[in-house]
């Protein structure tokens, strides 16, 4: 049995009550390292081109969607590396070993530190929201319901890790 879980990403349709406690922002980010020693990215479809570094459980797959100055752009990519792990793929960023796509709680540090340069600002890539999840029906605990609002307080209307960068 579980009080509450965090969930990340559209919300399948289900019977669980949920709260939204703020937008998941992704960014296209590599090193300057990496950026120096490869040819320059002036559209998503020059991703084609370079070692992508890719989060293995996106649901989108190995097709990356933008929303620039053109339009939606849909880019399949091919990815060099494949991991579960978010902290991973950032460091493997950061070592230089290609670009990534990750949501900027994880991401906030290394971009204000300039160890990961945010690529191609133009061209946004769709936010998903963060929600907290709980049953429905059940009654929630007075220290339930207080950490849900701490939650929704602390992530605020734009989350420190936003606020950062």
């Amino acid at each position: 049995s579980y009080d509450l879980a965090v969930r990340i990403g559209s919300l399948p349709n289900s019977s669980m009550k949920a709260r939204k406690i703020a937008l998941n922002q992704i960014k296209l980010v590599a090193s300057s390292e990496y950026l120096e020693n490869h040819p320059p990215l002036l559209h998503p479809r020059d991703l084609k081109t370079h070692r992508i570094l890719q989060y293995g459980l996106l649901t989108t797959g190995d097709v990356w969607t933008f929303k620039g100055p053109d339009g939606e752009q849909k880019v399949r990519i091919t990815p060099t590396m494949i991991t579960n792990n978010g902290d991973v793929i950032m460091s493997a960023a950061i070592a230089g070993n290609g670009i990534c796509q990750l949501p900027t709680f994880i991401l906030w540090q290394a971009l204000k530190d300039g160890n990961l340069v945010e690529i191609l600002p133009a061209y946004r890539i769709p936010e998903t929201a963060i929600h907290v999840v709980y049953p429905p029906g059940k009654h929630l605990s007075p220290k339930v319901r207080a950490f849900i609002d701490y939650l929704i307080e602390f992530c605020g209307r734009r989350p420190y890790w936003d606020e950062a960068i």
